[in-house]
């Protein structure tokens, strides 16, 4: 039988702690958030938000014969690219796929890992209550190791600035530190799990678009981002331009047009002549964008686009941007 899914537990956005005595350090694996359920011989995926994604990844089902007894585990989906470096922009052409045929035909230049760093439930005894340490400890044990498609990478105790300074070099997101005694608590945002992030993302809001001018023409010129207002309604916080592929754009544009509304969800926060020319959306999916700050009239500053979060539901996107 199947375990239940199990929400994951959230990292703060912050800093290295000061003392990193009883604190692990592991990557920002800059994938998407899967929860993964198995038992007799089946397996389920979870988003983050309680989706069902198992279709989207079948390379998994590898998993069913490496745990012999039912266990839940956390992990991300990363795709690697060519030197070994999480690629979040390849992941975005797996991540939206749920049909057979169009999942196998994009595994053909995709592939995609599992990275395993905790365990929640095991042979039916519910571990979310015991240290970090041991949950670790028992992650080891059961040796999930699957020719690329499953991995369980170690974590550093203390040595976070050298952690921190380590995955910049190398190109990865960051950081997450871990306290060591910490419990899981699923389904909480704890300051017992810190990311401390080499760039500044942000998940926003889509509300709507821009066409294109010159070679963009006939397809999406950039992307209209907002925020929950703290008060029911959205404030807009810029837009983005850059950071998109062709195909992406393609991708957007059959997207959006399919889903265009009259009323604007940003309605008297843009110049007048500016808010013509959007083609409005319903708020409701998630995007993630880099920038390099905010401007004196609150909006992004640089953003570029990293893709859609299908795996993040609109209702839980923080006013701050988390």
């Amino acid at each position: 039988m199947l375990p239940a899914f199990v929400p994951p537990m959230l990292a703060v956005t912050g800093e290295l702690p000061a003392d990193d005595a009883g604190w692990a350090f592991e990557p920002k694996w800059d994938g998407v958030r899967v929860v993964a359920c198995l038992g007799g011989g089946e397996l389920s995926l979870w988003s983050r938000v309680g989706n069902l994604v198992t279709a989207s990844y079948p390379e998994l089902s590898v998993l069913t014969g490496l745990v012999g007894v039912p266990a839940v585990l956390d992990g991300e989906v990363v795709a690697f690219d060519p030197e070994g470096r999480p690629d979040f922009g390849l992941l975005q052409q797996r991540m939206h796929l749920t049909k057979a045929v169009d999942v196998r035909r994009a595994r053909r230049d995709v592939q995609v890992t599992y990275v395993v760093f905790d365990l929640l439930q095991l042979d039916g005894h519910d571990t979310t209550g015991l240290p970090l340490r041991d949950r670790r400890e028992l992650l080891e044990q059961l040796e999930l190791r699957a020719d690329g498609k499953v991995q369980v990478p170690g974590y550093v105790t203390g040595n976070g600035r050298e952690v921190y300074d380590a995955t910049k070099r190398l190109g990865l997101e960051g950081v997450v530190a871990k306290r060591l005694e910490s419990v899981y608590r699923p389904g909480k945002r704890s300051d017992a799990w810190v990311k401390v992030k080499h760039v500044d993302s942000r998940d926003v809001l889509v509300a709507g678009w821009l066409p294109g001018e010159g070679r963009r023409a006939g397809t999406v010129g950039a992307v209209v981002l907002a925020l929950p207002d703290g008060h029911g309604g959205l404030r807009h916080v810029g837009q983005v331009g850059t950071g998109f592929s062709d195909q992406v754009l393609d991708q957007l544009y059959a997207m959006f047009t399919a889903e265009e509304v009259a009323d604007s969800p940003l309605r008297g926060q843009l110049d007048p002549a500016a808010e013509r020319s959007v083609h409005w959306v319903p708020p409701t999916r998630v995007a993630e964008v880099v920038h390099t700050g905010w401007t004196r009239d609150n909006r992004l500053r640089a953003a570029v686009w990293r893709g859609l979060r299908p795996d993040l539901d609109a209702t839980q996107v923080d006013p701050d941007g988390r």
